[in-house]
Formats: C-alpha cells, sequence, structure tokens
C-alpha cells in the first residue's frame, strides 16, 4: 500500500486530500458493544445502521485536535475491524511524532448503500474541502482537501455489529 496515496484517515488520510487506498478486510477482535445509532430521520433499519456507522468512523478517525490514546483506541474498534484499526493507530502516531496534525473535518455525502449478508458497500462523494494536514507546531495548513472526494467504503457484520474494514479511493469526479 502506498502511504502517498492514502486517504481519509487519521493522518493515514492524505488521500482524502489527493489520491487513494485500500486496507484488507480483517474480522478483528470480537465486539463488546452494540452497533452506533443512525442519523435520526434518515433511513430505518440496516441501511440505517451501516451508514451511521460510517459516519461516526469519520467522526472518531480523523483526530484532529488530541493526541491518539487508549480512550480514542477503543472508539475507534468498535467502528473498525482489526487490521485496519490497528493500521490508522499506528499511522497517526508515527506522522504525529513526525510534526503533522490534522484539521477541520470529513463531510460524508452518503450517495449509494449496498448490503449483502453480512457485507455492505457504502459509495461517498465526501466533501474534504475544509480539511486537511497540518504542522503540529503552529497549525499552519500543509494541504486542504478536495469539495467533491469519491469512496467506496465496505462494512463488515461481526457478531451482529458493523464496522469499517476497507477504504478505497478511486479518484475522478463523483
Amino acid at each position: 500500500m502506498a502511504l502517498a496515496r492514502t486517504s481519509g484517515l487519521v493522518l493515514w488520510t492524505v488521500g482524502v486530500l489527493a489520491g487513494g487506498c485500500a486496507s484488507t478486510p480483517d474480522p478483528g477482535p470480537e465486539p463488546s458493544e452494540p452497533s452506533i445509532a443512525p442519523p435520526p430521520g434518515r433511513y430505518t433499519g440496516e441501511r440505517a445502521a451501516v451508514e451511521g456507522v460510517y459516519r461516526e468512523f469519520w467522526r472518531i478517525s480523523w483526530v484532529s485536535h488530541d493526541e491518539p490514546d487508549a480512550q480514542w483506541e477503543n472508539e475507534l474498534r468498535r467502528v473498525t475491524s482489526g487490521n485496519l484499526a490497528s493500521h490508522i493507530s499506528s499511522t497517526a502516531r508515527q506522522q504525529r511524532a513526525e510534526g503533522t496534525g490534522l484539521y477541520g473535518e470529513i463531510t460524508p455525502r452518503v450517495t449509494d448503500v449496498h448490503i449483502e449478508g453480512d457485507q455492505a458497500t457504502i459509495t461517498d462523494c465526501q466533501d474534504t474541502s475544509r480539511a486537511g494536514q497540518s504542522d503540529l507546531a503552529t497549525g499552519t495548513p500543509k494541504t486542504v482537501g478536495i469539495e467533491r472526494n469519491s469512496a467506496r467504503v465496505t462494512l463488515i457484520r461481526e457478531s451482529g455489529v458493523w464496522r469499517v474494514s476497507q477504504l478505497d479511493f478511486p479518484g475522478g469526479p463523483c
């Protein structure tokens, strides 16, 4: 995986700002909490659960102010499968050690949700135009995202709980 083309996650998110990346699905640890509640009034049933977890994933994974800690890692693992959560966590720490932080937030604009058994695929045209990487010491932005960032995200259901397991950022218009 080329980290120079990664996207959207805790500092390995340069791709939200410039390119794409994919991660291999992993079942991860056994879940201990129920799935995240969906945004109120949007959808019902499985679609709402899947989209709710996806939105919560971006809220949790885009660490823009605090140093990643054990509490953050636990929250991340609620919405992210094992290997992907580990990758996000280690990359966040590495980039922070190198003096890079995040600013702003990712705004999902889900255009499609497809569910088949215990796997779901979300197509998103997220707005990353007010987010990017920054210099930790000065807070000065190093990068800035784009208004229409194409994303395709896979979630898996583990013991009844949906988790993000793979992110792909194919580029191009959405």
